[in-house]
């Protein structure tokens, strides 16, 4: 079967996987002595008898060195069973043996990336590309990886072939415009995130574009616009949400609406808005406390004089590992900002995090025990729904109580917006009364 995927943490490389549909040609078919002992590996490999199976991929290539599929597969199995090097041999074997099959140089090129051998990743999509100069993959992620060779000029002529290649493609004109401006291009970036949005009219597109725009502080009321849509939008879906009908998509929405607060946010900031930026930013963070969201609501402290909350701010967000990157910005942007420390030595507790999410019921219960809730917070922040999810049947009757506590809930404006959360009371018995604490959004990934 082909090898259909790949997954990378590094977002701006290798963003096109192929199959083995797509090769070129059709290899050579194999020596039966060696299909037969490829169809046994396979046989292995679904008993998971990895060694055999690869024990089984060595002799069917020694039967038959062309056959492009099973060193490929036995590629596969070596770097699941970590030898690293072997597995680059056999790529390289199994595309001397099928130039045409895209998804072997796939898989090299990527390996070779996450060894940090990048140039050799270069050589290997350019060789493809002599072979097959319209090869719309090795255009795209060539430019990827020129990308990170800080090889700009190069990138953008990478990008502008894959583009013409493609069908109309948001993430490649995103990355197009990340390496325009890195070379100094603005009008051109600015013109390719444009054309991203034409591509893709939708939010998740709309906050990207504003981001991208801010970031570099171009065309800031047009970036205002885009993430201004986004945030409507986003906030249009969730005045949807009801606890007798979720859908993880609901769950989903939660994220998208705090990144799209924190973007409108930091374009108001760039503005020199900065009232209507912590709004939003602080918004943003009572729902997601994320990194690149709370250095924002940080450096918009500093911004408003707000020294020693800037400094709190700041320690507390460099207690979160910083976040993924956004597509379709220069490498490193929007993660590592700074700010200066007004109180040198201050330590704030990570429980802190948690006490921003916690509210105090009293003594509803004495008994002692935990169970989870549903929580739908709605206008001007008060709670609308509260549903029992699991843990002790005891429990259950206190969703009301539950609605009544007082949560440090924010809402940037006035419209119909509902914010879902998953919860845990915990009772003490004894006396000691009861706590709710709302569970981080990155913890909560399915309403089963």
């Amino acid at each position: 079967k082909a090898f259909q995927k790949i997954v990378s943490d590094d977002k701006d490389m290798y963003t096109y996987i192929v199959s083995g549909s797509e090769a070129i040609a059709a290899a050579s078919p194999p020596k039966p002595e060696a299909a037969d002992l490829f169809g046994q590996a396979q046989q292995a490999y679904a008993r998971f008898d990895f060694r055999a199976a690869i024990d089984l991929l060595k002799r069917s290539v020694n039967a038959d060195p062309n056959y492009a599929d099973a060193w490929s597969k036995l590629g596969l199995l070596e770097l699941g069973q970590h030898q690293t090097d072997e597995a680059l041999g056999d790529f390289r074997k199994a595309i001397a043996a099928d130039p045409t099959n895209v998804s072997n140089y796939q898989i090299l090129a990527f390996q070779l990336g996450r060894l940090k051998r990048e140039h050799e990743a270069i050589d290997l999509w350019r060789d493809l590309l002599k072979r097959e100069p319209n090869q719309k993959e090795a255009h795209a992620n060539l430019g990827a990886l020129l990308m990170r060779q800080k090889s700009y000029d190069e990138a953008i002529k990478e990008y502008k072939v894959a583009i013409r290649l493609f069908e109309p493609n948001y993430s490649l004109e995103m990355q197009l415009g990340a390496a325009y401006l890195e070379a100094g291009a603005n009008d051109e970036a600015v013109a390719a995130y444009e054309k991203a949005a034409e591509i893709d009219p939708r939010p998740l597109t709309w906050n990207n574009v504003a981001y991208a725009l801010a970031e570099r502080k171009l065309k800031l009321p047009e970036a205002e616009r885009f993430a201004t849509q986004a945030v409507q939008e986003e906030e249009n879906q969730t005045a949807r949400i009801s606890l007798d009908s979720l859908t993880d998509s609901d769950l989903r929405s939660m994220d998208s609406l705090a990144s799209y607060w924190d973007t409108l946010g930091w374009v108001y900031f760039q503005q020199g808005d900065y009232e209507e930026a912590e709004k939003y930013v602080g918004a943003a963070w009572d729902l997601e406390q994320v990194r690149v969201i709370g250095e924002h609501l940080g450096q918009i402290y500093e911004a408003l004089g707000k020294k020693v909350a800037a400094s709190r701010q700041l320690a507390l967000a460099r207690s979160l590992p910083p976040g993924a990157p956004v597509i379709g910005l220069p490498p490193g942007s929007g993660q590592q900002r700074s700010l200066t420390m007004y109180a040198p030595g201050m330590t704030i507790p990570t429980e802190e995090l948690s006490q921003m999410r916690r509210a105090k019921l009293g003594k509803v219960s004495s008994r002692t025990g935990s169970a989870e809730f549903w929580v739908l917070f709605g206008q001007g922040a008060k709670i609308e729904q509260v549903k029992f999810i699991s843990g002790q049947e005891a429990f259950r009757p206190l969703e009301g109580a539950i609605r009544s506590a007082k949560f440090k809930v924010v809402l940037p404006d006035a419209q119909a917006v509902k914010l879902l959360r998953r919860g845990i009371l915990v009772c003490e018995g004894s006396g000691l009364g009861c706590d709710f604490t709302l569970l981080p959004l990155e913890n909560v990934r399915s309403v089963q």
